[in-house]
């Protein structure tokens, strides 16, 4: 601020609507119009998902619309902007875009996502002239504000304030990311009903079931392994679990696989396997996977080898790496290849800013970091449950 004059600072994605602007009014004008303005609060209510607002004097509450489904959640925001006039407003939750959102749609998004807050916290971030200054048009990215957060809270050594935010922002980047793959997998399972109705004239994907007579008998790779090393046994079933998850997420348990060409069920998998996200420290990394004909053969047809393989994957991805965000750290280039039987998996990983020296150079076996990388994953968890609880 200058004396004499004032000088708006809007921070990196943030983008102020220009219909919110009084044009013609000077500061003074401003300062009085603001300090007469009383404002009003709405107490919450059982139905509210959310009732609050911020320093603009903006303030409103959020209910579900009577139209609201599990397909398609739509909410009714109503209030008061911040010159005071009222407002209502319909949003639909799967219309929300977190890098181009107003504060209004955010809310309901958190409210939707269930995003919990922490001593205090607020899981929108605080950035200079961010949520709080918001007016009800006002537009910004709050991914970028988030990495700006979390940017300012590690370099106060902010820890705990800096990992809620890393856990916050999560929550909408994962929101943001399934939204995407949403799309991009309709298309994908309208592509494959079409190929498969062509062929048979009849069939339909919400009504294929698994045919357990027809199917080829591969045996199970995943119970053979747990027979083999049943102090392995819980962790391979939490593999599988989560990749149950992958597919229901991608609306996929219903879909025959034997009813599919061998290249049919590549391309069907490679897109469950592309819809898994990636932590946000990981998105500098080169991954690289590939599976064995007898592999693919196994997955086909032995639905627990597939879950186990994108229940690995998912677990994977989702490690969080501290050390990425510090100054001279160099993103790594894995690989990932998948055989017939959990025995045959190898994965191996090296920085791609190194020479052509191997990760596992001192003797450390790839199960041995694999091992030390989920356990990073765990205290990471571990963490995130202390600061929510």
């Amino acid at each position: 601020m200058n004396v004499g004059g004032v000088t708006t600072n809007v921070p990196i994605g943030y983008k102020a609507n220009k219909s919110t602007q009084s044009a013609g009014m000077d500061f003074s004008t401003h300062f009085n119009n603001a300090t007469k303005k009383g404002h009003i609060v709405y107490m919450k209510t059982d139905d509210m998902l959310y009732s609050g607002g911020n320093g603009t004097g903006l303030s409103f509450y959020i209910k579900y619309a009577e139209s609201s489904t599990k397909e398609n959640p739509t909410v009714v925001a109503k209030g008061v902007d911040e010159n005071g006039e009222e407002f209502e407003q319909t949003i639909h939750i799967n219309d929300i875009n977190p890098t181009n959102a107003t504060l209004v749609e955010m809310r309901a998004l958190e409210a939707y996502l269930g995003v919990e807050k922490y001593a205090g916290f607020d899981s929108l971030p605080k950035v200079p002239f961010g949520a709080g200054q918001m007016g009800l048009h006002d537009r910004a990215d709050f991914m970028t504000m988030f990495r700006k957060q979390i940017s300012d809270m590690t370099l106060l050594r902010q820890q705990k304030a800096a990992e809620y935010y890393r856990y916050s922002m999560q929550a909408y980047e994962d929101f943001k990311g399934h939204m995407e793959r949403k799309t991009e997998n309709i298309s994908f399972l309208d592509t494959i009903s079409a190929n498969l109705t062509e062929k048979t004239g009849a069939i339909c994907l919400e009504d294929m079931r698994e045919s357990q007579t027809t199917k080829k008998d591969v045996g199970s790779a995943t119970a053979e392994y747990k027979e083999k090393h049943p102090e392995q046994a819980g962790r391979v079933n939490g593999q599988i679990r989560a990749g149950q998850n992958v597919i229901r997420k991608f609306g996929a348990e219903n879909v025959s696989r034997e009813d599919m060409t061998m290249e049919e069920y590549k391309a069907f998998f490679t897109a469950l396997m592309n819809s898994i996200p990636y932590d946000a420290s990981q998105q500098g990394d080169v991954n690289v996977w590939s599976i064995t004909e007898a592999g693919w053969e196994q997955m086909k047809n032995d639905p627990d080898y597939e879950a186990w393989v994108l229940g690995y994957t998912a677990q994977d991805r989702a490690v969080h790496n501290p050390f990425a965000a510090m100054p001279g750290y160099s993103p790594g280039f894995h690989t990932e290849h998948f055989g017939a039987s959990i025995d045959e998996h190898i994965g191996q990983s090296m920085p791609m800013g190194a020479s052509s020296r191997s990760r596992f150079d001192d003797g450390e076996t790839w199960w041995e970091w694999r091992q030390k990388r989920m356990k990073a994953l765990s205290q990471n968890l571990l963490m995130r449950s202390y600061f929510l609880n």
